[in-house]
């Protein structure tokens, strides 16, 4: 059976690789997502995570889907939300709307919220 990262990163090759390049509106949502990344990725390098434990945590037995740029991984609590294009991640709580902090914290801020997705030689 396959692991978060595996159908993270198949979903993210596709997306990017064939999706994109028929689809002018998903060529522009891949424009605003590297848009984001070249803004904002050095902060979201600070805090690098492991997909496959983040979701093991946050969302155990996650039914896992696409939509668009996104692909989430949807537990029983809690989604976490990653973005193909840009490589990262939020963990968001269903009760609350709320998102998490890597320390456990809830927070409605955008500070603290955005992990970068470890490649897979880095895990």
């Amino acid at each position: 059976m396959a692991n978060a990262k595996e159908i993270y990163s198949e979903a993210s090759k596709y997306y990017c690789e064939t999706t994109v390049p028929a689809n002018p509106w998903d060529q522009e949502r891949y424009n605003r997502s590297k848009s984001r990344e070249a803004k904002f990725n050095e902060n979201w390098k600070k805090e690098k995570v492991n997909i496959i434990d983040i979701v093991n945590q946050y969302a155990p037995n996650a039914e896992a889907f696409e939509v668009g740029y996104k692909f989430y991984f949807e537990g029983e609590d809690n989604i976490v939300m990653c973005d193909m294009v840009a490589g990262y991640l939020r963990i968001k709580n269903k009760e609350t709307g709320l998102f998490y902090k890597l320390d456990g914290t809830l927070t409605d801020s955008n500070e603290g919220t955005h992990f970068k997705i470890k490649r897979k030689e880095e895990m």
